[in-house]
């Protein structure tokens, strides 16, 4: 069986003769129609030249629509084939994100009901249990969450201890991508297709969406993703900024005094990806071991 890329290649190139050959098809019909105009233009009538008229138009726009669907099957069956392989990077990330701690039990302390005489452990009210420091009770899953820093509504599960970093991760893949869409979208609206988004009413458009509602055309769905993928890297390039100048700290969103827990850049990062934090940021699969729990370590160096 042949592979894809030879597939896609041999796809390309049928649609590319095709091209060709409308191309020649209709080059030898407009030379006939001008030799026909030349002799029988006497005889000729209005009607039959407004047909010849309107059947050349309509070869015309064939061949920019079938001109359109080559450069769509080009970037989704060889474009995104071989450029975006990288996404199943963001893929893995997103399956660790919702799947692997996904189970309360995993990421909260263990339910006892008896103090084991930790020091600055506090007693929840609501889940009945002794819990250790840097913890929170999250009420969409009601369990207590150790060093939660919220509930994401996109993965579907509290972002804590565990899998804070497949969070980042994800985020960071997130923000590529869409930034790579943003520019290579870019350039297909304003360059490539400049006279046809290089109106007017495009900011309108943009700002308003409900007017690409009056525009029944393929170039309204175009705008749309756009703006989609605009909308989304602004939106994860603000979410890492955030997350980041947390992190740093070795800080959550709950916690009021940010910098109670700072050891340092070195060991902030480590805390949360692990001791091989740089592999884990390229590949999710590295094993990288969180480090022991010493918050009463960073308060103490905090205070001296």
């Amino acid at each position: 069986m042949p592979s894809l890329s030879r597939l896609n290649k041999d796809f390309i190139s049928s649609l590319l003769l095709s091209q060709n050959k409308i191309s020649e098809e209709t080059e030898t019909q407009k030379s006939n129609n001008d030799i026909e105009t030349y002799v029988v233009s006497d005889d000729e009538d209005a009607d039959a030249y407004n047909s010849k008229l309107s059947k050349r138009k309509a070869v015309e726009v064939g061949e920019k629509l079938l001109k359109e669907r080559i450069m769509f099957y080009y970037e989704l069956h060889y474009v995104l084939y071989h450029i975006h392989g990288f996404s199943i990077i963001l893929l893995v990330n997103y399956i660790l994100d919702t799947s692997v701690f996904a189970s309360p039990e995993t990421m909260t302390t263990t339910r006892f009901k008896n103090d084991p005489s930790a020091k600055d452990w506090s007693l929840c009210e609501k889940c009945e249990i002794i819990v250790p420091p840097r913890s929170w009770h999250c009420d969409t899953c009601n369990v207590c969450i150790l060093k939660r820093d919220h509930h994401c509504m996109f993965a579907g599960n509290c972002i804590g201890y565990n899998n804070h970093r497949h969070f980042l991760v994800f985020l960071l893949y997130f923000f590529i991508g869409t930034t790579y869409a943003f520019f290579y979208n870019s350039y297909y609206l304003w360059i490539v297709n400049g006279s046809l988004f290089l109106q007017w009413i495009t900011p309108l458009k943009m700002i308003f969406p409900m007017f690409m509602f009056m525009f029944n055309t393929s170039n309204e769905i175009h705008l749309l993703l756009y703006m989609l993928i605009l909308i989304g890297a602004i939106f994860t390039g603000v979410l890492m900024v955030y997350h980041g100048r947390l992190i740093v700290k070795n800080a959550t969103a709950h916690e009021k005094n940010k910098g109670a827990y700072d050891l340092g850049l070195n060991k902030n990062l480590k805390i949360v990806f692990g001791d091989n934090w740089l592999s884990c940021i390229l590949w999710p699969f590295a094993k990288s071991t969180l480090p022991e729990i010493y918050w009463n370590a960073a308060e103490s160096q905090k205070s001296k």
